[in-house]
């Protein structure tokens, strides 16, 4: 079982650098039978790297944005999405503690209720989470 990010779920929807190795480390994940997890907060966000490499970087086109939105999805059906509600209060003593935005936190709080691995391709999360007692993993590509 592992938790993802939405930099993790942006490389799956978008051929970024590493989308390959995002690729084999999701599939085995789903294929577990706990699964790939998630807060339900991702999906915004990436929607939102979705937005911002169509409006601002100039990388994509608009059939790769919504080819990326219809794959987002249907990647929801296969993750486990859970709800933040219970989450919030964690990530933001985690967000307050270690300097972290709360939208990351929320990541973390996630894989430390879950006991589980949190990947993601954010460097700086993968710096700001050490002594978090929670394994942030940042995938070689």
């Amino acid at each position: 079982m592992a938790v993802l990010d939405a930099s993790f779920l942006v490389k799956l929807v978008l051929r970024e650098d590493c989308s390959s190795v995002a690729l084999r480390l999701f599939r085995e994940a789903v294929s577990r039978e706990e699964g790939a997890h998630v807060p339900c907060i991702v999906f915004g966000e990436v929607a939102n790297a979705v937005w911002k490499h169509l409006t601002l970087l100039h990388d994509i086109d608009v059939d790769i944005a919504e080819k990326a939105l219809s794959m987002l999805g249907k990647l929801q059906r296969v993750i486990r999405v859970h709800s933040i509600d219970k989450l919030l209060i964690d990530a933001f003593h985690i967000a307050s503690t270690y300097r972290l935005t709360v939208y990351d936190s929320l990541y973390v709080a996630l894989a430390a209720r879950l006991g589980q691995k949190l990947y993601t391709f954010d460097r700086k999360l993968v710096e700001q989470s050490e002594g978090l007692g929670v394994r942030v993993i940042l995938p070689d590509c």
